[in-house]
């Protein structure tokens, strides 16, 4: 199913305390912008509303309203921490008043994006943590924050693929045993999503280390965890760390070898699962929480951009939740308070306190219940659904309860302060993930040189063809060493030799030495010996075609096959492939090759329907997306978005 973004799909917060609402139902003198994440954002604009009425919330004479907005939790975490390193620079002259780059309020989806914020902004040394650090310059509290509902990990299979999973046992999952159908191939499907973004994804990464690793020792979880993420060049002495290091490593490398394919954020792959639904041939079973499994099957979240189904019409094919065995961590939903000029903003603050404080009202935590959230039971204290959602959740009700008595649903490490985290653990599992244990990439990237990219980009001085190098150049980021990349300009280039592209890369391994600069150099090299632009014209089916044969040659199982390309427009041949032709071939691919996704940017406003559609068919073939950069600006943004979702 091709996923489809438009630039403006991955929501940024806009402004941080303004006078000004920001056209989404915010009435009041003054305007607190808060930041949720995307599963909660139905719930926490209805509790909003509902907390300042009609006319705002009266503090002190004011009255405040809450303009709630949505973004991924790992993106607005990446915005901030830019946003404070533009306002901590050396030399930087901060304006009087608040800084509009921050939101007040942000609900996170989990305590973990706390935790890197605090210790990326703190000036604490390496023995300091975020809960023991009190010298934060974006005004965080020093205290974990409180956790307004729970949703924990699951595995979530279509009903109808449920029995597949032979390695079942009970109600429960190791992640070993979901993943041991790695070379043979998974049916259905695995799919998870990108841990810098996604919090499922982080949790489910820190799960897997966990599970490879074995039981923790005497220091627990959060210790062990750091022994395997840490640099592995600290000099460290201890065999016993070494061994423990080499052997989860190793597993959690073979575990991941088993996912199909990543996406950006649970969204990503909800609006795969929604388009299979709708066809009646739900392939992929995905790793997301249970709250989400909900949502999808009561209609109410079909991803961000996807256009393939109405919100509220349930699926076709309804998943069902499978619990990790002993690792199925929670996402708790802190509310945090982000305010680096807190003695400008007393009103705000003290509304922003009252509104915490509404949420964790019994009539508002039982809101929650309703939206398939967790809340603790005022007896047990055991985190638990609603019976309406149970219903819709688990059809069989002696499974919910079973795993309510019997299973221990655990919060992520590094959330409490009594798990004793050293510093940096999520920071270095994210960056071991990106180095060595994800998949290795093989991606081919084609950029349009047909010669409506010579146009000018207005404001900006650039050409499209400008804009789109840099973009490229600005995505390289994502390879790493092992992954094989190839870097191709597209047109009817070579008609006598009855292709239409060049290399700019040739397609090969990525070293410490292949740097952004090289695919400049090689471009500047490209353009000074051709000046024919305004004559070629867009080859662009059999661009695609010969992409994807090249990265699949040779590809197997344990890597991710992509194909990227740029265009501003629709194949504009004559002769070559035509379209059906194409995707017959991309639907149909050879035996014993990984499948190869293919993601189309459509780059500035030209785009028409013909080829808007021609660009999802193409995807659809491939499972692969179509994201829309109308504005040539936005394309570095768009780009990073996407290499989230290899």
């Amino acid at each position: 199913m091709a996923a489809v973004l438009a630039a403006s799909a991955l929501i940024p917060f806009s402004g941080g305390l303004t006078t000004k609402p920001q056209g989404t139902g915010c009435v009041g003198d003054t305007r607190i912008p808060v930041i949720a994440s995307i599963d909660k954002i139905d719930a926490m604009r209805r509790l909003a509303q509902e907390f300042t009425g009609p006319h705002g919330h009266e503090v002190d004479g004011r009255r405040v309203c809450l303009d709630v907005l949505e973004s991924q939790s790992g993106s607005v975490l990446l915005k901030l921490i830019e946003a404070w390193r533009r306002h901590d620079m050396p030399g930087a002259v901060d304006t009087p008043g608040p800084f509009d780059d921050y939101p007040l309020i942000w609900l996170p989806a989990s305590t973990m994006w706390w935790v890197q914020l605090k210790e990326r902004t703190d000036s604490c040394g390496s023995k300091q943590t975020a809960f023991t650090c009190t010298d934060n310059q974006l005004g965080l509290e020093n205290t974990a924050p409180r956790s307004l509902a729970r949703s924990p990990m699951v595995v979530a299979v279509p009903r109808s693929h449920r029995d597949k999973l032979s390695k079942l046992s009970g109600d429960t999952i190791t992640w070993k045993a979901l993943t041991t159908c790695y070379p043979t191939g998974c049916d259905p499907a695995l799919g998870k999503t990108n841990p810098n973004l996604s919090t499922m994804g982080l949790a489910a990464e820190l799960g897997m280390i966990w599970e490879a690793a074995g039981d923790p020792p005497n220091e627990g979880a959060a210790q062990m965890i750091y022994d395997v993420v840490r640099d592995t060049d600290d000099g460290t002495p201890d065999s016993r760390i070494l061994d423990l290091r080499k052997r989860a490593r190793d597993g959690v490398r073979r575990m991941e070898k088993a996912f199909t394919h990543y996406g950006a954020t649970t969204n990503d792959l909800l609006c795969e699962l929604t388009r299979e639904s709708a066809d009646g041939k739900v392939r992929q079973a995905v790793v997301v929480d249970e709250q989400t499994v909900w949502s999808y099957n009561t209609g109410r979240q079909v991803g961000l951009g996807c256009r393939s189904a109405t919100k509220g019409e349930e699926p076709q094919d309804p998943l069902s939740p499978i619990f990790l065995a002993d690792r199925s961590l929670m996402s708790d939903h802190p509310f945090v308070l982000i305010d680096p000029e807190p003695k400008l903003h007393e009103v705000e603050n003290r509304a922003a306190r009252d509104f915490r404080d509404h949420l964790l009202q019994p009539e508002q935590q039982r809101e929650f219940q309703d939206f398939g959230f967790r809340i603790p039971d005022q007896e047990t204290g055991k985190y638990v659904l609603g019976g309406p959602q149970i219903k819709k959740l688990y059809p069989d009700r002696s499974v919910y309860d079973r795993v309510l008595e019997g299973y221990h649903l655990r919060l992520p490490p590094c959330v409490t302060a009594d798990d004793h985290c050293p510093r940096g653990v999520l920071d270095d599992a994210l960056t071991v993930w990106a180095t060595e244990l994800r998949k290795p990439l093989r991606t081919e990237v084609l950029v349009d040189y047909s010669g409506s990219m010579s146009d000018p980009v207005r404001d900006t001085g650039a050409t499209k063809i400008d804009i789109a190098l840099a973009g490229v150049a600005q995505m390289l980021a994502a390879f790493h060493e092992g992954d094989r990349l190839g870097v191709r300009v597209f047109a009817t280039l070579h008609p006598e030799k009855g292709r239409d592209w060049e290399d700019i890369r040739p397609f090969s391994p990525v070293t410490s030495k292949s740097t952004a600069a090289e695919v400049r150099a090689a471009f500047q090299r490209f353009f000074t010996a051709r000046h024919d632009g305004v004559h070629r014209r867009t080859g662009l089916y059999d661009s695609i075609a010969d992409a994807v044969e090249k990265v699949a040659d040779g590809c197997t199982g344990g890597e991710t096959g992509t194909v990227v390309v740029l265009t501003d427009g629709a194949n504009a041949k004559d002769g070559g492939r035509e379209l059906d032709r194409l995707v017959n071939e991309l639907s149909h691919p050879v035996n014993g090759r990984c499948a190869v996704r293919v993601m189309l940017v459509a780059y500035g406003g030209d785009i028409d329907d013909k080829a808007a559609e021609a660009m999802a068919r193409i995807a659809d073939a491939t499972s692969g997306g179509v994201y829309y950069a109308t504005d040539p600006a936005s394309l570095g943004t768009v780009l990073t978005d996407l290499t989230a979702d290899f």
